[in-house]
């Protein structure tokens, strides 16, 4: 089968693949299989500044989380009701070199129909399970992955779809793994009104029926892709901390997914985290964005919110170059954008190259050497990179 006959869906199957966490699926067997190496090769820059030679070692003796990777459920497909094998372990892979404890998987999320969701929920269950991974539903389970050294990996929705009109079907999902929700993605839905959507009317109703369901079942409440309104709602209704799992500072770089500085400092009052991401078209206007780039959102999120509340939530997807050739990532993006589920003026275009050092997973570890590099000290570096989410989570999830 030729590369574009793989990725030739139509608008429909397209959207619902996208929507859940599907496009490793799509696109797996396109890749080049030498890839995985490339990290080094590609861009073997490190941060500018001097960092600490025994920075791998204060990491490796971390725990750290990554608050959002899409990137974990390549090679699934909800679709066809298949895992590809031969890639399914590579996005973990990548973690695991990069000395990252556990991360979140995007299960479900914008328009995944109920039926799609369970399946996603299934392969990822079977996935883990053949490849002896820790599912983690309690900060108990990041300690064991942490103390056992096997990666660990919980479950989020990037949007509520799947709840439809249901609340209850929330325990389902909460028994089944799912520990971290966004009501709305991008656009308005039934809950929310959206990051990106051209009115901003906050929470609906129902959207706060279901951040009262989520702190029930405890469940984390995340804003991610909803409009500051919405997340002002949802700190207003949530009895429990609130976080923005991956977005950066709109004061450092003024763009639409970005967060402004009250809402920052709201989410740390809250006892919340803002992750900051990697995703280049939030770091700045290039579109190869620097080590230093990035940093600027890291230490502006310190800034207003306090060491306390600064995250990672980094968004490693499979179109990143270096993982997938450059005209597969151009024709998937042209479908995503077909969909409706971005747009071109928001997300930018392919190639998407992630900042200087920290191009996958696999450098993570860069991360912790450009705060140690910076002053920061071993424990305020460690609760930026796990500590402070796993706070959140222990308060949410025991």
């Amino acid at each position: 089968m030729k590369n574009q006959d793989k990725i030739d869906l139509t608008r429909r199957d397209f959207i619902k693949r996208a929507a859940a966490g599907a496009i490793g699926g799509v696109i797996s067997a396109s890749l080049p299989g030498s890839l995985w190496a490339q990290e080094q090769q590609q861009d073997p820059k490190q941060p500018e500044k001097p960092y600490p030679k025994n920075f791998r070692k204060i990491h490796d003796d971390m725990i750290v989380l990554d608050g959002c990777c899409p990137l974990l459920t390549w090679g699934i497909d909800p679709m066809s009701g298949r895992v590809d094998k031969a890639t399914i372990g590579k996005g973990p892979a990548l973690y695991i070199e990069g000395g990252v404890t556990a991360a979140g998987a995007s299960v479900g999320g914008t328009r995944t129909s109920l039926e799609l969701t369970r399946t996603s929920l299934k392969l990822h269950n079977q996935m883990i399970e053949d490849n002896g991974w820790i599912k983690v539903k309690s900060t108990a389970d990041i300690l064991r992955a942490k103390r056992e050294k096997i990666f660990g990996m919980w479950y989020l929705f990037q949007g509520a779809y799947a709840v439809e009109d249901n609340l209850d079907l929330l325990e389902e999902f909460k028994e089944a793994g799912v520990g971290q929700v966004a009501p709305g993605y991008n656009y308005r839905n039934r809950f929310a009104s959206g990051q990106l959507d051209r009115s901003d009317a906050g929470l609906s109703m129902a959207g706060v029926d279901l951040i009262k369901k989520c702190n029930e079942l405890g469940i984390i409440v995340d804003g991610v892709h909803n409009s500051d309104k919405d997340v002002f709602d949802m700190i207003e209704f949530s009895s429990s901390p609130v976080i923005i799992s991956h977005s950066n500072a709109k004061a450092v770089y003024d763009h639409p997914r970005n967060v402004p500085d009250d809402l920052i400092k709201a989410i740390g009052q809250n006892g919340g985290v803002v992750g900051a991401v990697g995703w280049p078209t939030f770091v700045s206007e290039s579109q190869f964005p620097t080590f230093d780039q990035f940093f600027a959102h890291i230490e502006h999120i310190i800034e207003v919110a306090g060491i306390d509340h600064a995250s990672i939530g980094m968004d490693y997807f499979a179109m990143i170059q270096g993982l997938m050739e450059d005209d597969v990532a151009q024709k998937l993006y042209d479908q995503i954008i077909a969909s409706g589920a971005w747009t071109a003026k928001e997300y930018g275009h392919p190639p998407y190259v992630y900042p200087t050092g920290l191009k996958t997973p696999a450098t993570f570890y860069n991360i912790t050497n450009g705060l140690l590099s910076r002053g920061y000290s071993v424990e305020d570096t460690q609760k930026v990179m796990g500590g402070n989410l796993m706070r959140v989570m222990k308060e949410v999830w025991g």
